[in-house]
């Protein structure tokens, strides 16, 4: 009978064990890591599952599981509980990824939230080198300092910044060397005037895709010159054939108002520095600082700095300043909704603004101040005949998490409203677009910085 209890006792804490054990690992995830040029298996790598809350810089995952090692077949089992998910942002990026001494690392790959994976296949990628060539004419250009960035897409297609720096004019024909790419990667090539550059001339921009190839150099010449047709005034905003009211923000800036269909719009950018309960919208100092470290910040800027840009573009914001209880407009107006864009862009489809080959956002654009451009119906082409429908915007360009301004003279975006939205997203349109975009982000895409339209409730 003894023996029985015993045997019994034994049982269940057996199965008591087993149990608690299927309830803390609930989701097991199992794989090979191989070379990305033999694909032979890996042995010895580590293997982690985590959490990056920014998804594209693979060194900066928060682990949420054990660190495994790969067997001789390359082949690791990792588990992760369903508590370790639930405590962690995994659900904003859950990825899985290797490294090992002597490579570069692997590309993180996506996993499934609250569910195990099979057959994951992970490369472990060698590095490359870039030789950057860079020549421009300082004082034909008018230009002192260039600025380049050099930058890679991930597997979710945001892109990072691997290097930026600034050339400088007694280097205005110089080579440098970047060491520790990734190789099988297609490398992104920006360059533009920095911002003490001479005079109003602005960089035609150079966009290089380049895969480079494993443990070798990859030289590249970046030759260019500045565009000086690009306006770098606007000269007509309004239309002049349209009755415009007005509305003040909680600082007494008056902005004008156009009314579309149902709706009523602010027909400029916001420019307050407050929120509509007099709470300041902080900035930064300096005015270039990289904000990916910090945590929901909510800041404006007027565009590079420069407060002679806020009367005719306004400020850029952060995401996470349109979140904010206060109200970023003012009373009686709010940020619009993709539902409200979606209701502007269908009255104008159904009451002839498409007529005599315009498009949407030829009817919704400033009438100047747009690079030029040789596509039909955008807002850079036959510009005069922009604006339709009074809505005025203009290329005001954005703001990265990096700190650095761009696109000025060819974007014009605006955020919708994150609370009723659920998630942030924007609504935009370029130079050549004849198309207006509407795009949901994510965490990242929060911390940059869009123009703001306001509407009235």
């Amino acid at each position: 009978m003894r023996r029985s209890v015993i045997l019994l006792f034994l049982t269940i804490l057996f199965f008591n064990s087993c149990l608690k054990d299927s309830l803390l690992y609930n989701y097991e995830y199992t794989g090979t890591v191989v070379d990305e040029v033999t694909n032979l298996p890996v042995e010895g790598a580590s293997v982690c599952i985590g959490a990056a809350m920014f998804c594209e810089k693979v060194h900066e995952a928060s682990p949420i599981s054990q660190i495994v090692t790969t067997n001789s077949d390359g082949s690791f089992k990792i588990r992760v509980s369903k508590q370790d998910i639930e405590d962690s942002d995994i659900l904003g990026c859950p990825v899985v990824w290797a490294t090992k001494e002597t490579y570069k690392g692997s590309k993180m790959e996506e996993i499934p939230v609250a569910s195990g994976k099979e057959g994951i296949t992970i490369k472990l990628y060698h590095s490359a080198q870039l030789k950057l060539h860079v020549k421009w004419d300082p004082a034909n250009d008018n230009v002192d300092e260039v600025e380049i960035w050099i930058g890679r897409y991930d597997f979710n297609g945001l892109k990072p910044i691997e290097y930026r720096f600034i050339c400088r004019g007694e280097n205005y024909d110089s080579t440098h060397t970047f060491g520790n790419l990734w190789s099988n990667t297609s490398y992104q090539i920006e360059a533009g005037p920095s911002g003490r550059t001479r005079g109003l001339s602005r960089v035609k921009y150079y966009y290089f895709g380049k895969v480079l190839k494993p443990d070798s150099i990859a030289n590249i010449d970046l030759s260019f010159g500045f565009d000086r047709s690009i306006p770098t005034e606007i000269t007509q905003i309004f239309n002049p054939d349209l009755n415009y009211e007005s509305v003040s923000d909680i600082e007494g800036n008056v902005y004008k108002t156009i009314k579309i269909g149902t709706q009523t719009w602010m027909a400029e950018n916001l420019r307050s520095t407050k929120y509509n309960n007099g709470d300041l919208i902080p900035t930064t100092s300096p005015v270039n600082l990289e904000i990916t470290n910090e945590s929901a910040p909510k800041y404006q800027w007027a565009y590079n700095g420069d407060l002679g840009n806020v009367t005719i573009y306004g400020r850029l914001y952060t995401g996470f300043a349109v979140d904010d209880y206060r109200n970023i407009c003012p009373e009686g107006w709010h940020v619009p909704t993709v539902e409200e864009y979606d209701i502007l862009e269908s009255y104008l489809k159904t009451n002839g603004y498409e007529a005599n080959g315009n498009t949407i956002v030829k009817s919704l654009a400033a009438p100047s101040g747009w690079i030029p451009s040789n596509v039909a119906g955008s807002p850079g082409n036959d510009q005069s005949s922009n604006n339709t429908s009074g809505f005025s915007a203009v290329p005001g360009g954005n703001r990265s998490f990096y700190g650095w301004f761009r696109d000025m003279y060819s974007n014009a975006e605006f955020w919708t409203n994150w609370e009723v939205d659920k998630r942030p997203s924007r609504v935009s349109f370029t130079n050549k677009s004849t198309t207006l975009e509407k795009r949901e982000t994510d965490y990242t895409g929060s911390l940059m910085s869009y123009s703001i339209r306001c509407m009235k409730d």
